[in-house]
Order: C-alpha cells, then sequence, then structure tokens
C-alpha cells in the first residue's frame, strides 16, 4: 500500500496547483487584464463618447444630465439632477491623468459657481491616495479608471466586449499552460523523491527480532518546482534596443510609421495604443502588412494594439 503513497500525494499537488493557477489566471488576472484593456480602448475614442457612456451608467443611480453645460463649462462639464439636488459632474478622458489634491480646489471653485450641491470627479486614469482623503471631507465623490470602466462595460456594443475579452484571453493563455506545465513538473518530483525515499528503507524484520533504530540516510531532495518559474517565463518580448528609454522608442516607431506612403497620421493614445490614419484609397489589410515589416527593426510594435482609422471606419489589429 505506501508503494502508491509518492504517486497519490503527487496527484493531489498537481489537482492542486492546477486548480489554484486556473483560479488564479482565469479570475483575478484575467479580470484585471480585461480592465486594462478595456479603459485603454475607452482612452482611443474621443472624449465625448466616454463622457456620454459614463453618463448612460451614472443614470441607473438616478443622475440625468441637464441638455445645456454649465455657464463658462470647461470641456468635460455636466450639472446632473437627482432628488431635487444638483451635481457637477467632472469629466477627465485619458488615462494618463493622476488627479493630485489641487484639482479639488478647481472643482470645489467651479462647484460654488454653478451652485451645485456636490461634485462628482471622474477620469479613466488614476487618483492619488491624498486626493481622496481630501475629497472625503468635501462634497466631492471620486471615480477612477478601475471604478468608470466597472459601470460603462455593460453599455459596450457586443463586438468591443468580446474583442477585449479574447484579448485578455490571448495574454493569459501562455502563463496559464507554463503554470500547468510547472504542477506536472512538481508532480513527477514528488514521485521520483518519494520512490527514492522508500527504497532506501529498511526492510521489515521478522516478527519478534528487534531491529536496531538508525537514523535515515540522507536523500536527494525533490527537484525544485517549476511553478516559480511559470510566472518569470511569460512571453518575454525581444530585448533588442531595450536599453533605450521607452518613450523614444516609441516615438521612433511613430515617425518610421508615418513615413510609410499608406498613413497620413500616427498618434500614441496610450502606451500600448498606436492610432493609425489611412490616407484615401488605401487598403487597410496591405497598409497594416507593410506596418508590420517594421517590426525587425522596432520589436515592440509586435505588442502594440494598431488602430486603424479610414473616415468612419475603425479597425483593430496586432503585428504579433
Amino acid at each position: 500500500m505506501s508503494v502508491f503513497l509518492p504517486l497519490l500525494l503527487a496527484l493531489l499537488v498537481v489537482a492542486g496547483l492546477i486548480a489554484a493557477s486556473r483560479l488564479w489566471f482565469d479570475r483575478v488576472q484575467r479580470r484585471r487584464l480585461v480592465g486594462q484593456i478595456g479603459i485603454e480602448v475607452l482612452a482611443a475614442r474621443h472624449w465625448r463618447d466616454g463622457m456620454g457612456l459614463l453618463l448612460r451608467a451614472l443614470e441607473a443611480e438616478g443622475y440625468h444630465a441637464e441638455a445645456d453645460a454649465p455657464a463658462g463649462a470647461p470641456t468635460g462639464e455636466k450639472l446632473l439632477r437627482r432628488a431635487g439636488g444638483s451635481t457637477l459632474f467632472v469629466y477627465k478622458h485619458g488615462t494618463a491623468y493622476s488627479l493630485a489634491p489641487a484639482v479639488l480646489r478647481e472643482v470645489e471653485r467651479r462647484r460654488q459657481e454653478t451652485e451645485a450641491d456636490d461634485v462628482l470627479l471622474a477620469t479613466l486614469g488614476s487618483i492619488e491616495p491624498e486626493t481622496l482623503a481630501q475629497a472625503a471631507r468635501l462634497p466631492v465623490r471620486c471615480l477612477d479608471g478601475a471604478e468608470v470602466w466597472r459601470r460603462v462595460e455593460p453599455l459596450l456594443d457586443g463586438p468591443t466586449r468580446e474583442g477585449i475579452q479574447a484579448e485578455a484571453e490571448t495574454k493569459v493563455t501562455r502563463p496559464r499552460q507554463l503554470a500547468t506545465l510547472g504542477a506536472a513538473v512538481a508532480g513527477l518530483a514528488i514521485v521520483v523523491g518519494g520512490g527514492g525515499l522508500l527504497s532506501e528503507l529498511p526492510a521489515p524484520s521478522p516478527e519478534g527480532t528487534p531491529v536496531a533504530s538508525s537514523p535515515l540516510p540522507a536523500t536527494a531532495r525533490p527537484a525544485p518546482s517549476a511553478l516559480a518559474e511559470a510566472g518569470a517565463g511569460v512571453a518575454t518580448p525581444e530585448k533588442t534596443a531595450r536599453s533605450e528609454d521607452p518613450a523614444t522608442r516609441r516615438a521612433a516607431l511613430a515617425t518610421a510609421l508615418i513615413a510609410l506612403p499608406e498613413f497620413g497620421t500616427a498618434v500614441w493614445s496610450s502606451n500600448t495604443t498606436l492610432v493609425l490614419t489611412l490616407k484615401a484609397r488605401v487598403d487597410a489589410e496591405e497598409a497594416v502588412a507593410r506596418a508590420c515589416t517594421l517590426a525587425e527593426r522596432y520589436p515592440e510594435l509586435r505588442e502594440v494594439r494598431l488602430q486603424i482609422e479610414a473616415g468612419q471606419d475603425v479597425r483593430w489589429r496586432r503585428c504579433g
């Protein structure tokens, strides 16, 4: 019966590691990636689209936007009504925002000018902890990119949501496979190590014959689990020219793409999204194929999401 102990232990360990990795990658990591990619997709849109989606989501909380913006309102402001009260809605589009406490003085001044009861401050970027702490003492409610995405995600059209889900799934597939492989290696190590330990144990003595106790001989330790290596082995991009500043590399890549005859403009909407405008009468697929040839000089092009715009038509492509 003891012969099967290492195998049984290995099966339990492998099953537990696989279940844990599936839970981590499918629920935690995948959900985090969906949020990151979704925020980038929203940031790539026009600010009016992002603001409009969030206003629709806020209607479920009882807010209703007035048709006209407040007098002297800058871009991204609306006056909302709820339960007889008024709220100044301030929207900061883009993921580059990291709202510092100074923004609270600005929105408080605008609240007094519009005579609103409170302020709802939203951004696709982040909000500094000190800003949140001060906002809690003021009539200011803050929504960062994660909170905006949670409200807006159900309102996106089906193809957009499916594309975001598919991209997140692509990014977790390889590390999940490596984690599964690591679990199998750990199980094999237990079988091999456990079998060696059993072979070193003394044979049972005849009944009634005492056996002098002696310490067990040292045995080789099981090979370390490859599960820890799974996270470090996630698809590492080429390290060519990685010593250069990323911002410099992105600027050089945009310049190289503009030099191609197919493209009119190349603008980074985020660190991972490059918006390309096609010239008239240019085939989008041929233009993308031409752009992807630059991946030999700019390996990071394989990690970039290309947003191809031709008039009102928008396509998403990748070179990797």
